[in-house]
């Protein structure tokens, strides 16, 4: 077998940075606590390649042998492999190791290979391995290559999610065939102004602003939300923004419905500014009027099932904003 080095102009890192984080450190040092801590989950991070051969090794070193809550060593620490935009399958590390090692066996023609970074836990390596008679190539290229950016929460994130394929953002990437950046924080989404105005810096097809689940009260959502997106806005006049509220509502019913009731007024405001390129969807629909435990691990955090349902849900309403705001020639 021989080595397959990262930087090798056939090999591709979608949705994060040279050094596996999702967000440059001078950025996260500027943010709450909690979101400092998870700045370098591998979230959304995605190796990508095409190969002939039969069969791929890989090694992902990680930087924690810890799991994180109550939620599996798959969620945390998994890698899964997609064949051709079909899932393939699971790779997990041994309890208490840092390191996950797969072999990948299928035929001698050319696919697509597309290895998702655990949810969780941070990458420091990655060694990809092929037959030596076989070669790699660029994989193809996404339909929409220039990213859909999503901000959020633990939920963005997909931290309940069996495997990284499964969180929302990894779903619909898959469904509608777009690049995409998870900037899901576990418990750190707090609408600072310095990461809205990070993300104001990036080159998006779309941006889904999924803030409102960590903001400990409406009055701060209130103050930060309408900042957030006025940010994004100034640097990006015809970007599509999709705005969602908080899924489970009947959590705390009082305070998150005052919660939707803060993002809806910002969005009518936008809209009646004339701004043409924002959308609203309200997050009680995301689980289909279900009670949250029977979509959730915990009463918060979908599970496979939920999130399958938040793409049933966006999948028709983003696939619009992208076809019309980005018609093939």
């Amino acid at each position: 077998m021989k080595r397959i080095y990262i930087n090798d102009p056939a090999l591709r890192l979608y949705g994060l940075l040279e050094d596996y984080t999702r967000i440059p450190l001078s950025v996260a040092e500027k943010l709450n606590e909690t979101a400092r801590a998870h700045y370098d989950n591998a979230s959304g991070g995605r190796v990508v390649f095409a190969t002939d051969s039969p069969v791929i090794e890989f090694k992902i070193r990680l930087s924690k042998p810890v799991t994180f809550g109550h939620f599996p060593l798959s969620t945390n620490s998994g890698v899964d492999v997609y064949i051709d935009g079909e899932y393939h399958s699971l790779y997990t590390p041994a309890e208490g190791s840092q390191t996950v090692e797969g072999r990948i066996y299928k035929y001698r023609t050319k696919n697509d290979v597309r290895i998702n970074l655990p949810i969780v836990n941070h990458v420091e390596d990655v060694e990809i391995f092929i037959d030596d008679e076989s070669s790699v190539y660029p994989a193809t290229p996404y339909k929409y290559e220039k990213p859909v950016v999503f901000y959020g929460s633990s939920i963005t994130c997909g931290i309940a999610a069996s495997r990284p394929g499964n969180t929302y953002p990894a779903r619909l990437s898959n469904a509608l065939d777009f690049d995409f950046i998870n900037l899901g924080f576990p418990g750190g989404c707090r609408g600072e102004i310095e990461i809205a105005e990070y993300i104001a810096g990036l080159d998006m097809s779309l941006f889904v602003l999924d803030y409102d689940h960590n903001a400990p009260k409406p009055d701060e959502l209130r103050e930060r939300h309408d900042r957030f997106f006025r940010t994004i806005r100034a640097a990006h006049p015809t970007l599509p923004i999709l705005i969602l509220s908080k899924p489970d509502l009947v959590n705390d019913p009082v305070k998150n419905t005052a919660c939707r009731d803060v993002i809806y007024s910002n969005y009518s405001r936008a809209q009646a500014e004339g701004d043409e390129r924002v959308w609203f969807i309200d997050g009680a629909w995301l689980y289909w009027n279900d009670i949250p435990r029977d979509r959730t691990a915990d009463w918060i955090h979908p599970t496979d099932f939920g999130f399958k349902g938040f793409c049933d849900i966006l999948r028709a309403p983003i696939s619009m904003i992208l076809e019309k705001t980005y018609k093939r020639g």
